[in-house]
């Protein structure tokens, strides 16, 4: 007998394979002939659901079996062959059973459904059942949804890695093949996972930053850098006999260093055309004003000299220096004083893939500092000879005051 899996109002569902099976509550009498009489006798009725005659057609339950409906019968019975003469009622014996009550709310095909306990017609009418027999409905517990758990972390490619649930349990292990994925077993829907990773074992291979190319890059001629970089002024050694002086101010250097709007524009320009490539993070403004507030300053204060530095890693230019570390270092030194090693491994991971532990043991600080010193060395040389230009002009135009405070600016970056 297969296991009925389908109810309706709380009682099983009669079908071809549910094992149901109808009992005459009441006598089935039938004629019989006795001797050379015919005597009217009581027999008893029965019909199984596995003749069910006129059940659903495009509904199936529990492996393909058509299922009872209202109207529909069990095609024949047993127990009342003996009534020779047939059912006082119908006229006939071994009768089909129908069903003549059914779920008020559940119907397939326009009837209700025929569950455990509702009543027949038996032998063709000519008795009752009042309640069919049907085993009651099972349901099994649902098996938990499952999902495919998709684990990806390209920093950490062919790393260990442990998966464990709210509770701290191991739920699945593995290792993350070479660009940082893994499939895991179908785990629970509802279930909350936590992943601890190992470090890579793989050797570092370091990125280059993201840059940005200059189309300004060159090397401009004193007379068209000094016209830019004076904008809407003239330079003071262009003045004509009888012009108005105020016009031609710009060249005249404060002798503060910072703020300096005229030192300031000059290390800007300068600095723009020094290089074909910069780190998307380079700022000329920034750059300017933090190196002349290093130049100003004695001591010189460490942010200053932060800000000065991390500028000059932005900085890439083939023609002068490159460095695989220098957006790295760039990153490093903001880094606080209290920052973890694994703070530290962290944001490595930003500029390579690989083992971080690696990577710092790897690191060419000399190779670093040699590339700053190289490219703060090509923007010192352009800027000197732009200030000693200034001052050349001022000499010829006889400002010794000018020639003599453009002298200490052009002193100042060589003690820097």
């Amino acid at each position: 007998m297969l296991t009925v899996t389908v109810g309706a109002n709380g009682l099983s569902v009669v079908h071809q394979g549910s094992g149901g099976e109808a009992s005459a509550d009441s006598p089935d009498v039938c004629a019989t002939t006795v001797g050379k009489s015919t005597v009217n006798i009581a027999y008893g009725n029965s019909a199984k659901s596995s003749d069910l005659v006129d059940g659903s057609t495009t509904v199936t339950m529990d492996g393909g079996n058509s299922v009872a409906l209202k109207g529909s019968t069990f095609s024949k019975s047993t127990g009342d062959e003996g009534g020779d003469k047939k059912g006082v009622a119908s006229g006939t014996i071994q009768g089909e059973a129908a069903f003549i009550s059914a779920s008020p709310t559940v119907k397939i095909e326009g009837q209700g459904v025929a569950r455990q306990s509702d009543s027949m017609t038996m032998n063709s009418g000519n008795t009752l059942c009042s309640g069919v027999q049907n085993p009651s409905f099972q349901i099994g517990t649902p098996e938990p949804e499952t999902y495919s758990v998709n684990i990806y972390c390209e920093n950490l490619a062919n790393a260990a890695f442990k998966v464990k649930d709210g509770d701290g349990n191991i739920v699945a292990s593995g290792e993350l093949d070479g660009s940082g994925k893994c499939t895991l077993e179908p785990l629970p829907e509802d279930m909350r996972l936590e992943v601890e990773y190992d470090e890579s074992p793989n050797e570092f291979n370091w990125s280059p930053g993201p840059v940005d190319f200059n189309q300004r890059y060159g090397e401009l001629s004193n007379d068209a850098f000094f016209s830019l970089a004076a904008g809407s002024q003239y330079p003071f050694w262009l003045r004509k006999p009888n012009s108005r002086a105020e016009q031609y101010q710009w060249g005249i250097l404060g002798c503060q260093t910072y703020p300096n709007d005229t030192l300031q524009s000059i290390i800007e320009l300068e600095a723009k055309y020094l290089s074909p490539q910069l780190f998307t993070y380079w700022d000329a403004e920034e750059f300017a004003i933090s190196l002349l507030k290093v130049m100003n300053k004695e001591p010189m204060e460490q942010k200053d000299v932060r800000y000065f530095v991390s500028q000059l890693l932005c900085i890439a230019s083939p023609n002068i220096s490159t460095s695989i570390y220098a957006d790295a270092v760039y990153s490093f030194i903001w880094l606080d004083a209290s920052t973890s090693y694994g703070e530290l491994w962290a944001n490595l991971r930003y500029f390579g893939r690989g083992n971080p532990q690696k990577a710092w043991d790897s690191l060419d600080w000399s190779a670093a500092a040699q590339h700053i010193n190289k490219v703060a060395d090509a923007f010192f040389e352009r800027f000197l000879s732009r200030l000693e230009c200034i001052k050349g002009n001022a000499s010829l135009m006889g400002y010794s005051e000018v020639e003599k405070v453009t002298l200490g600016h052009i002193d100042t970056p060589l003690s820097v």
